[in-house]
């Protein structure tokens, strides 16, 4: 279960990291209040992630976000995360009591971080707590509780709590890009999938990098992977249209994750297809990392925004020579209708690393992919209203 926050600001020319929408916080009155949600609260365990340029760090309390009572209150104030003392990284889980910070590794402004914090009650108390930048691994420490409280407080963007002001040292100021949390201690494979999908995103040096063509195809990122057996996640979409899962190969150190190229969706190319047996694919496409042998794995997209269509017209289409699609030097291939009818699922695809793939489609009559609409309007009749498009 996830709590996910991506935020978007109106003047995006000024407001961006990797040329993409940031939210701007002045450190002053700048705050972003989330209602409290039992997703944030009485668990076991929580993995927080952010992606923020500060710009006024100076020692002082800086929150990147906080669930606590207020700054009076040392106990069953839930969790904050904050940059403090010598602009170390300092966190908070359940009270202050067992407070830890990154020392002696200090941030500054005007740089992108990925900062990122993990608490695990499952483990021993030693291990519980830790803080990340970018994956790496900055500290470790003990955390007396084994679960967070159930606290009644909203979640805040921007300060240690809602409305803090200590002595006239107020908030976070800088850029916030992207916001995730999980209610859960991310095992770590989970936990280099997010770093990987985050640093392709946002153009950050990753500590475990697993995905090869962060510079083309960083579209929403997702992956499948295992270190060992207690740690591997095999089934994953994220936000795309595509989903992987069911790897019949997944071992130790295997990794698989993909990315898109961030074309739109309404978009079709009737050009690079062998317009024989594909007339059209989507223009859309991605492209995988495969880092040992995953296996063969089932893909499935979502195509509730190519309807109306026929669904047995959809082709799973595959460029392994990299010089396009025309020339099927793998074969299409067929899916199968799933989701109700909302998905197509491809199963046994055995993908190798660097592949390109996209959706296709056999008649173009039919199942044209993308419908682009030329135009619209409407004529007003006596009792009813015609309407008039062209596709």
């Amino acid at each position: 279960s996830t709590h996910c926050i991506s935020s978007a600001a109106s003047d995006v020319y000024k407001r961006q990291i990797n040329n993409r929408p940031a939210l701007y916080f002045n450190g002053i009155l700048d705050q972003l209040i989330i209602a409290d949600d039992p997703l944030l609260d009485n668990s076991t365990g929580f993995s927080f992630y952010s992606v923020v340029r500060p710009d006024n760090l100076n020692n002082a309390p800086r929150g990147i976000m906080g669930k606590r009572i207020s700054q009076n209150a040392n106990v069953e104030y839930a969790y904050t995360f904050f940059f403090w003392n010598s602009d170390y990284l300092t966190l908070d889980v359940h009270t202050q009591n067992n407070r830890f910070n990154t020392g002696p590794t200090s941030f500054s402004n005007n740089v992108n971080y990925m900062p990122g914090c993990i608490f695990d009650g499952s483990l021993p108390a030693a291990f519980r707590s830790k803080i990340y930048e970018s994956g790496n691994l900055i500290s470790t420490s003990t955390e007396s509780s084994n679960a967070l409280p159930d606290s009644n407080q909203d979640f805040c963007i921007g300060g240690l709590n809602t409305d803090y002001n200590n002595g006239g040292q107020k908030r976070l100021g800088g850029h916030y890009a992207e916001i995730i949390q999980y209610n859960i201690a991310l095992n770590s494979a989970q936990r280099k999938i997010v770093e990987n999908y985050l640093g392709a995103k946002y153009n950050l040096t990753v500590a475990n990098d697993l995905y090869n063509y962060e510079a083309t195809y960083a579209g929403e990122v997702a992956g499948i992977g295992r270190d060992d057996a207690a740690n591997f996640h095999d089934d994953a979409q994220g936000s795309a249209i595509v989903r992987i899962n069911s790897p019949n190969s997944l071992d130790d150190n295997d990794y698989l994750v993909w990315g898109h190229d961030e074309i739109p969706l309404n978009l079709n190319n009737v050009v690079d297809v062998d317009q024989v047996i594909v007339e059209s694919r989507l223009e859309r496409v991605w492209r995988a990392t495969e880092t040992g042998e995953v296996g063969t794995v089932d893909v499935t997209f979502n195509i509730t925004s190519f309807l109306p269509s026929n669904p047995n017209d959809f082709v799973l289409l595959i460029d392994r020579n990299h010089n396009g699609f025309f020339d099927n030097d793998v074969a299409p291939q067929t899916g199968t209708v799933t989701g109700g009818g909302d998905s197509i699922t491809f199963t046994g695809v055995n993908f190798v690393d660097g592949d390109f793939f996209t959706l296709g489609s056999i008649d173009f009559q039919t199942t044209p992919l993308p419908i682009e609409l030329l135009t619209f309007y409407a004529t007003s009749l006596e009792k009813v209203v015609q309407l008039h498009w062209v596709t």
